[in-house]
């Protein structure tokens, strides 16, 4: 099951839906721990001194490019999920 509201207390019914782990997956906030940059998909490219953008889709790391901004790697990452991904609620409430 998945919580809608992120709210994992939360027990109201509508909130809920089932999913199965991919979906739930695409649905996940933030960006992992290890990740520096603060942005789900965002990553510092050492070699290319760029900001990459790389979407989980599948079991595979889909490239989505360079950029110089954090802000341009972010608006790229989103619209690649969205693009991707058919339960990403809160990208989808971002574009």
């Amino acid at each position: 099951m998945d919580h809608k509201c992120h709210n994992h207390a939360c027990v109201n019914p509508s909130h809920l839906r089932p999913l199965t782990p991919k979906q739930n997956n695409e649905h996940r906030l933030g960006s992992p721990v290890n990740n520096t940059s603060g942005v789900r998909g965002v990553y510092w490219h050492k070699k290319a001194q760029k900001w990459m953008v790389s979407v989980g889709h599948n079991g595979r790391n889909i490239y989505a490019g360079l950029f110089p901004t954090v802000a341009e790697a972010e608006a790229a990452a989103i619209a690649k999920r969205n693009e991707l991904h058919t339960h990403n609620d809160r990208d989808r409430t971002v574009a």
